[in-house]
């Protein structure tokens, strides 16, 4: 009997050594599959099946399914609401491929919080975002179409001519905007408020994305991308001194008066207005059939994706032709999608993102500036991502970047469980126990 027992022990120290193996790769592995889903949508099903097999191999070695979060109940409610938006849909494909793509950013989310259990794997997770973020910028002019013409009369409409598209397919300009919106903030704060902890090599790093990525964000001239980084720095500024929020006063009493100087009017008829959309009359117009849709459909939406089709046929447009494929409002478009109840679960994630972000920024005070420059980068994304929201939904569902907010939302709660207030981190020894 003891011989048996010993080798079943044996057997099993082997399985759970291979499983820690395994787990150490989940989260290059998963960032792989995400960089391969943006590439292909047809690797979506199969990237959720691997990353799934991660939490397999986790239970069978360990008893758990995951580090927890303080985001999990929110997150489980938006999983269960997966199969109800794929029953109701009218567009079965369409919504199969953006359940797929919500369910590898959660995978994504997960993984890393579960990777980073060190102080150490947290600091060479940022520098590895900011490097990520930094590679996209500089795949910018070979993937992304130029935007319309006129937007920013100032750059030429021949620079986007000088390097012609790699892809066949290629990326909207708002779209790629709303990407880079997410990191551009955390770039510019970690070198604000941690540049003196910063180390050689991780200094240019930052610097050369705050370059790279605000030049691209530039370039492809988003006006939405622009006030969402404008009031994230204003963010900023009002973290960075103790009297900041006078700078924020101050900046929005400036704003009304060049407001009233140069017209409300036509300054937001100038901001809003768009090829394909008109100005904000259009707009106004898509947010109105969005509202309809949610005021018909409150409690499951109509399904992911659905939103092109139902308009069209239910809720036509009249200021513009058919073929808007999103609601162009964040938020109208997750309660179109996944009813209210999917937009309360979304929103319940975001604001304990921006809590854990704000209390790994307090905790600075006692862990050091960098740890101060991540939680306010961390925020200032989120606020950032928030802004542009509400004229864009390029950070949802249909476009194949949407799985990036999760990357942050998981560096966040990462960082949180690492430096967030002394009496809610979790006890090391138990943290890495778990990610064994």
């Amino acid at each position: 009997m003891r011989s048996i027992t010993g080798k079943f022990q044996a057997v099993r120290d082997s399985f759970v050594t291979v499983a820690r193996v395994i787990m150490a790769t989940e989260l290059w592995v998963v960032a792989g599959l995400v960089a391969l889903s943006v590439a292909s949508v047809r690797v979506l099903p199969w990237a959720v099946l691997l990353t799934a097999g991660f939490w397999l191999v986790r239970w069978a070695a360990q008893r758990s399914l995951s580090i927890r979060t303080p985001a999990d109940w929110p997150i489980f409610a938006l999983v269960l609401l997966c199969p109800i938006t794929v029953s109701i849909t009218a567009v079965p494909g369409i919504t199969r491929e953006q359940v797929f793509r919500l369910l590898l950013g959660i995978g994504l989310y997960y993984a890393v919080v579960n990777w980073t259990t060190t102080a150490a794997r947290l600091r060479r997770l940022v520098m590895s975002v900011l490097a990520a973020s930094s590679g996209l910028a500089m795949a910018v002019p070979w993937i992304v179409a130029g935007p319309d013409a006129g937007k920013l009369p100032f750059i030429p409409r021949s620079l986007y001519t000088v390097v012609k598209p790699l892809v066949s397919h290629t990326i909207n300009a708002n779209v790629m905007a709303g990407a880079l919106v997410l990191f551009l903030p955390l770039a510019v704060a970690l070198l604000w408020f941690g540049y003196s902890e910063l180390r050689s090599l991780e200094r240019l790093l930052t610097a050369s994305t705050v370059l790279l990525v605000g030049g691209m964000l530039l370039l492809t001239q988003s006006r939405g991308a622009f006030i969402g980084v404008g009031v994230a720095l204003a963010g900023l500024v009002a973290l960075r001194h103790q009297r900041g929020w006078l700078w924020l006063v101050g900046g929005a009493l400036l704003s009304a008066v060049a407001l009233n100087i140069t017209g409300s009017a036509a300054t937001v008829a100038a901001l809003s207005h768009n090829p394909t959309l008109g100005g904000l009359d259009g707009r106004l117009e898509i947010w109105s059939r969005a509202i309809y849709i949610i005021q018909d459909f409150p409690l499951t939406g109509i399904g992911m994706g659905g939103f092109q089709p139902l308009v069209d046929t239910t809720y036509p447009l009249f200021l513009m032709p058919n073929g808007i494929p999103h609601a162009h409002n964040l938020f109208l478009q997750i309660a179109v999608d996944l009813g209210l109840p999917g937009l309360i679960a979304w929103l319940s994630v975001v604001l304990l993102v921006c809590g854990a972000a704000w209390h790994v920024f307090q905790a600075g005070r006692r862990v050091g500036a960098l740890t101060t420059g991540l939680g306010a980068g961390l925020l200032a994304s989120e606020i950032a991502l928030l802004v542009h929201g509400l004229t864009d939904a390029v950070t949802w569902g249909m476009v194949r970047t949407a799985v990036l907010p999760w990357a942050l939302w998981g560096l966040t709660m990462a960082a949180w469980r690492l430096h967030g207030p002394a009496d809610q981190v979790p006890d090391a020894s138990h943290t890495v126990r778990n990610a064994q």
